[in-house]
């Protein structure tokens, strides 16, 4: 296990490899992402065929994978470990489930760091969390054998670092300069992004499809009036404003050997890490907002489906996994719940006892 590092563990689909490519030139640590590819066989007995990609062969794909991470390791800041993974879907036309909590344990038996956060793939994150001693001044933040000992030290007695997720208020403004606002603001630390929050230039993030995360909202103010000179690696939390809701998706820093599975079942982008939040809350977890660490959504456009045919399949997955949500929540109220994943081999021993069941998601 690597010391004093901290790994960002992400998934995309082929497609996002700009946002990876944003992450890597503002993170000067580790990088874990699963890459995602749906495929279809070929019927001439070839190598399977890219239908979203119709003159691409898959060797034409891997290569350019390979040649993107060569040239991020050589060029930017980070150190990527990537893994590439094909779906196969039945019919070319029509696309698959994308299988969200499959690619996130996919990346996450990758990790070879003692701690971790589980980060969307748009979002980029300030360099070493602002901890005492980083910023564009100089410092090793927490690369410092102190306070890495400290935050080790605390995740491994169950505490989950809260990170607030900002974003710059665009209102309409053109696409690449937001993207470049918030690369810049991460890159500038805490410092400036007070002055930006105060400002009205830079708000809370809220996933589209996740509302509650408006929970932020909440304690920003707590967030904000902390500083990483104080030496506090953390904001004490009153009982009436708790950092995270089990019903969002916040991000958050935890020992990897302490990091739970991710229940498979979930795809696409519904309430994929609630259920996940919730099993760390019932295992009393005490979550505790970092005083200097945050992230910076870059805005993107989003993709819509093809067809009204398409879109009401996507609407019926969602309300599937709003009702598993449900289910799921009974039983971990309960005691009895176990995520279902895939036993792959390559999971870290530790985490295999108790961890769930087999579920073959068709990633190969």
């Amino acid at each position: 296990v690597e010391g004093n590092s901290i790994s960002l563990v992400t998934h995309l689909s082929v497609d996002r490899l700009e946002s990876l490519e944003q992450q890597c030139l503002v993170w000067p640590d580790k990088i874990v992402a699963a890459i995602y590819v749906p495929m279809t066989a070929n019927i001439s007995g070839g190598l399977p065929l890219l239908p979203s990609y119709s003159s691409t062969t898959l060797d034409d794909m891997i290569r350019g994978i390979g040649s993107f991470h060569v040239y991020m390791e050589k060029t930017a800041a980070c150190s990527l470990d990537l893994v590439f993974l094909g779906q196969f879907i039945n019919k070319p036309d029509v696309p698959g489930a994308y299988p969200t909590n499959a690619l996130r344990n996919k990346a996450l038996s990758l990790v070879t760091t003692e701690l971790n956060m589980q980060v969307n793939v748009d979002v980029v994150f300030n360099p070493y969390l602002d901890a005492p001693g980083a910023g564009p001044h100089g410092g090793s933040g927490y690369k410092d054998p102190e306070v890495y000992s400290e935050l080790v030290i605390a995740a491994k007695k169950n505490t989950a670092f809260v990170m607030p997720v900002l974003e710059v208020a665009s209102q309409g403004q053109d696409l690449g300069i937001v993207r470049s606002v918030s690369r810049s603001q991460a890159l500038a630390g805490k410092h400036s992004a007070k002055d930006f929050i105060s400002k009205g230039m830079l708000v809370p993030y809220v996933a589209p499809e996740d509302a509650e995360q408006r929970v932020w909202s909440v304690n920003l103010n707590q967030w904000m009036s902390t500083s990483p000179k104080d030496g506090h690696m953390l904001v004490k939390i009153d009982k009436g404003a708790p950092p995270v809701s089990s019903l969002s998706e916040p991000c958050m820093l935890l020992a990897t050997e302490k990091t739970p599975w991710f229940d498979e079942r979930f795809v696409d982008n519904g309430p994929g890490a609630n259920i996940w939040t919730a099993v760390l809350e019932k295992e009393k977890y005490k979550f505790r907002v970092h005083s200097s660490g945050f992230g910076v959504h870059m805005t993107h456009e989003r993709a819509t489906p093809r067809s009204r045919y398409l879109q009401r399949r996507k609407e019926f997955r969602m309300e599937v996994m709003q009702f598993l949500n449900s289910t799921l929540r009974e039983d971990i109220s309960k005691g009895k719940y176990k995520p279902m994943t895939r036993d792959c081999g390559t999971f870290p021993k530790v985490a295999l006892a108790d961890r769930g069941d087999a579920l073959d998601l068709g990633v190969e």
